[in-house]
């Protein structure tokens, strides 16, 4: 008996013959017939594999240290480094031996999310501290003179010898301090000599400052009057002069023993160890104009004070 497949099925006679023509209604033998004629595959096999580790993961129980209260008050001025020492304390239910104590390692982020990641990936197991279960680990952790003043999150890591991670976000904080500090390449400015009545002259150096802490901060100068050193009757006033973070005149006009900002300089904290401007300003001194009635003689500050610059 020959079994004919489900489907419709039409028979026509034409001029004694028999032509008999199959509409099949099966999709998945449509797809395969077509899939033959065209060459083009219509389906794909993905396969699967998971592994399943034995046990459980690992556990941290505590980080701390007594050298974060150290920093609370800020880190090191620039350029000097500061080092902390956080402690792990990681635990395995299936003992002290099976983790992976090559696998520990710590960082600290700032709260805010956008200053650097300070890391060690390599804490090391402190000898005489383990029991049956337990270990303490020893994190290094450096931090850089401009790390940002706020909340810091600490984020522990371990594993064990079956691979299962444990990880525990933001355990413990500490606080960073704000550390302000500056470095200028100045002490002392020159003039070249000058005639009574003489304008626009600057000095012949500018001073560049670094700021060697961890906080932005804008720059005031305190001038003081250039006093005749031969005829103190005569004298430069402070208020000849100018400050600013470019070269030439018309700066910040100086008010004699009074701070004023210099409003078109910043002082951003960053690396200013780098070939670059980061974390760098520099400040332009201009004599504006001088008495027409001067005398040829030297004025300085040697009477009144020399100039002061602050960080405001």
């Amino acid at each position: 008996m020959v079994k004919i497949k489900r489907g419709i099925y039409t028979f026509v006679l034409m001029a004694g013959i028999i032509i008999l023509t199959i509409s099949l209604v099966s999709a998945g033998l449509i797809s395969d017939i077509y899939a033959k004629i065209t060459g083009r595959a219509t389906t794909q096999t993905i396969g699967l594999n998971i592994t399943v580790t034995s046990g459980a993961a690992p556990v941290i129980l505590e980080v701390y240290n007594y050298s974060m209260t150290d920093i609370s008050s800020g880190t090191n001025e620039g350029p000097s480094l500061t080092f902390i020492s956080i402690v792990l304390n990681a635990s395995d239910s299936q003992g002290v031996g099976n983790l992976n104590n090559a696998s520990a390692k710590i960082n600290v982020t700032h709260s805010d999310g956008t200053s650097s990641v300070r890391e060690n990936s390599s804490c090391a197991l402190v000898a005489g501290q383990s029991d049956a279960t337990s270990a303490n680990f020893t994190c290094n952790i450096t931090m850089a003179w401009w790390d940002a003043p706020g909340t810091w999150n600490i984020t522990a890591y371990i594993a064990d010898l079956n691979e299962n991670i444990c990880c525990n976000a933001s355990i413990r904080n500490f606080a960073i301090g704000p550390t302000d500090g500056m470095a200028a390449n100045q002490s002392f400015l020159n003039w070249s000599a000058i005639s009574p009545g003489a304008s626009n002259q600057e000095a012949a150096d500018f001073v560049g400052i670094n700021n060697t802490g961890n906080r932005d901060r804008s720059l005031l100068v305190n001038s003081s009057d250039l006093i005749g050193e031969t005829n103190a009757n005569y004298a430069l006033g402070a208020n000849n002069f100018s400050v600013k973070n470019s070269a030439g005149c018309e700066g910040t006009a100086m008010v004699n023993r009074t701070d004023k900002n210099i409003t078109s300089a910043r002082l951003l904290a960053g690396n200013y160890t780098g070939n670059n401007i980061t974390a760098k300003e520099n400040l332009y001194f201009c004599l504006e104009t001088s008495n027409s009635d001067l005398i040829a003689q030297a004025y300085s500050t040697s009477t009144l004070g020399t100039w002061i610059l602050k960080l405001g």
